[in-house]
């Protein structure tokens, strides 16, 4: 069954993603992820990997479920361990709206 804003279901690793982030001591799960989008927009053009942005963020497998999520909604591009930023996500940190 697709969710109520269409696509696809989230996979198995959802829940697995969700009880990670709950985990007392550790940052919330937004946090993760926008550490994760920031490493990427920073190394664009060029793409990261999986391991090298787990390794980054060194909070075990949340940063792993963050590119999983952040691929989810399109925010970034996901090729083998390859992960670069969607153009959307290109254009969104372009505006500077801090």
């Amino acid at each position: 069954m697709a969710p109520a804003g269409g696509g696809t279901p989230p996979g198995p690793w959802h829940k697995e993603c969700d009880l990670l982030m709950h985990d007392q001591g550790t940052p919330s799960k937004g946090a993760v992820q926008r550490a994760v989008l920031s490493l990427v927009l920073d190394a664009h053009p060029d793409p990261l990997t999986i391991p090298a942005i787990a390794s980054e963020i060194d909070q075990g497998d949340a940063g792993e479920c963050a590119v999983r999520e952040l691929v989810g909604v399109g925010l970034l591009e996901c090729s083998g361990i390859r992960v670069r930023p969607s153009a959307a996500a290109v254009h969104f940190d372009s505006l500077e709206l801090s």
